[in-house]
């Protein structure tokens, strides 16, 4: 499979130390689109001066993940789109090994790597929709068809499914499950690949430095994104139990993380906390 049949799409949000340590290989490519959700440190002028051979698209403000990957979806012509954060290390000859499995399984939606933790240990981030039953077991040993695998590393095959997008009304988590949910309700395949392994370094596509207050907007985009899920499709009551729960729940964790001085849990559960009492009804 030539190279020229894929595009390669990743959403930016300050991360120019993922750009600088993935260069080699962003520069390899011949279909690349990268997405800045209104960075505010150096990733544009990185990426205008070292990653010429992309195609840059810079918004004004963060969008969120799906919004942004969206951007590029839409202006993509290749029949394969490789959708990458910018915290996974990939090399060229692992992109090619995974494009090579599309002959494979030429009936997938989706075909997915075997994501590895930093540490080395396989992430098994793959699994069955939430709304079916809960999977467990240790990690696949070969080829599998699940329903569901992470946002993080996914091949898309164009013409297999018509809901290869993602909803907007998830601003940042959730819309990977939403996405797989709705590939898997209409019976497309979703394969993952455990041949092809990919380090994702979690949480990592963010700088450092500022990883401190995202600790609240993360609590609370992650709890507005799993109401939504919920409501969709667990139930309203399921919705509303996780509401109340959440909110019962908060104030005691919150004077607990205050008492023990950790600042990045306390500012976690308070974005959840404030995410819940500003949560306006799903559609």
């Amino acid at each position: 499979m030539p190279l020229t049949d894929v595009t390669v799409i990743s959403v930016v949000f300050n991360s120019e130390h993922c750009l600088r340590a993935n260069a080699d290989f962003l520069k390899q490519l011949p279909k690349l689109i990268l997405v800045d959700n209104a960075s505010k440190d150096g990733s544009e002028n990185y990426i205008k001066k070292e990653i010429k051979n992309a195609t840059y698209i810079k918004n004004k403000k963060n969008l969120g993940f799906g919004a942004a990957s969206n951007q590029a979806i839409k202006i993509a012509t290749t029949p394969y789109l490789f959708l990458l954060n910018p915290d996974c290390t990939v090399s060229l000859v692992m992109l090619e090994k995974l494009l090579g499995y599309i002959n494979s399984y030429p009936d997938a939606a989706i075909l997915a790597p075997q994501l590895i933790k930093k540490n080395g240990e396989k992430d098994i981030s793959y699994r069955w929709p939430r709304s079916y039953w809960k999977s467990i077991g240790a990690a696949a040993d070969s080829a599998c068809c699940v329903g569901f695998v992470s946002g993080a590393a996914m091949l898309f095959n164009v013409k297999n499914s018509k809901q290869l997008f993602f909803d907007e009304s998830f601003f940042l988590y959730y819309e990977d499950d939403d996405l797989c949910q709705r590939i898997f309700e209409e019976r497309a395949q979703i394969v993952l690949l455990p041949e092809v392994e990919i380090v994702h370094q979690l949480g990592g596509s963010v700088k450092r430095k500022v990883s401190i207050i995202q600790q609240f907007y993360s609590g609370y985009h992650m709890i507005q994104s799993e109401l939504i899920y919920r409501f969709r499709y667990l139930g309203l009551y399921s919705m509303k139990r996780k509401k109340i729960q959440t909110v019962m729940i908060s104030p005691a964790k919150l004077l607990l993380f205050a008492v023990f001085l950790n600042p990045r849990k306390f500012l976690r559960h308070l974005g959840r906390l404030c995410g819940v009492l500003n949560m306006k009804k799903p559609t």
